[in-house]
């Protein structure tokens, strides 16, 4: 509008209307955190939530669960994980120090990499539908507890707990962390479900030599027992290497 008095123009906005409800205050959400704790203490309420929504979502959707996956991050605690002199625990006792390495090669300098994390709390794993990126299955562990046992754990508890589950699975995916013959044997065996998880690279010896390239994956003989030109590589795949001789 404009001002008759300056002749300049200005906007008014009309005043914020009361809000309907109040944002909850910290207290309010610290009492219903302690609700829903109790709730699963004592009855176990919201852990049966997850078959439950499980079998409606595999009920709504027809394609639920036909393509599953697997994954984990760390919960930190809000304890610092020092112990008490007295009574030698710490304020969260329930919890632990987790250690996760992760390596690779640098794709533009060729160099190799390594970086290790610590934290005291606890380890998230979930398995989820890629396709419709929803949880299908989770556990909550100290940080300590390895993976590789928790994931087998949890595939036989969730199909044992909805049977039609790995009759609709085709795929499993994880990433190469977790590549473990034993759980690629379960699901293939077991469940007839496709794993794809990528092989880890173990061999350790060639990376010692003088002329040991990052860059380029590590081959071996097929036939150590004579000179040859087919090597293969930790993944399975072949190759031919030709030799010039002029």
């Amino acid at each position: 509008m404009t001002d008759p008095e300056t002749g300049l123009s200005r906007i008014e906005w009309p005043p914020a209307p009361e809000p309907v409800r109040a944002v909850p205050s910290s207290w309010n959400v610290s009492r219903f955190l302690a609700n829903v704790i109790e709730l699963e203490e004592t009855l176990g309420m919201v852990s049966d939530l997850v078959p439950l929504l499980r079998e409606q979502l595999m009920a709504l959707l027809p394609e639920f669960g036909t393509h599953l996956g697997f994954d984990g991050t760390d919960i930190a605690s809000h304890s610092t994980g020092a112990k008490n002199r007295a009574t030698e625990q710490t304020s969260d006792p329930d919890a632990d120090w987790g250690h996760h390495e992760t390596s690779g090669v640098d794709a533009r300098t060729g160099k190799a990499w390594k970086k290790i994390k610590r934290w005291f709390g606890y380890g998230l794993h979930l398995i989820a539908d890629t396709q419709y990126e929803l949880p299908v299955a989770f556990e909550v562990t100290p940080a300590s507890h390895s993976e590789q046992p928790t994931l087998r754990a949890m595939i036989r508890a969730t199909f044992n707990d909805t049977p039609e589950l790995p009759e609709r699975c085709k795929d499993f995916s994880a990433d190469r962390g977790l590549d473990c013959a034993e759980t690629k044997a379960m699901l293939w065996d077991d469940y007839q479900i496709r794993p794809l998880i990528d092989t880890r690279e173990l061999w350790r010896e060639e990376k010692q030599l003088p002329d040991y390239d990052p860059c380029k994956p590590i081959t071996r003989p097929l036939n150590p027992q004579r000179a040859d030109t087919i090597v293969y590589t930790e993944k399975g795949s072949l190759h031919c290497i030709w030799v010039r001789l002029f």
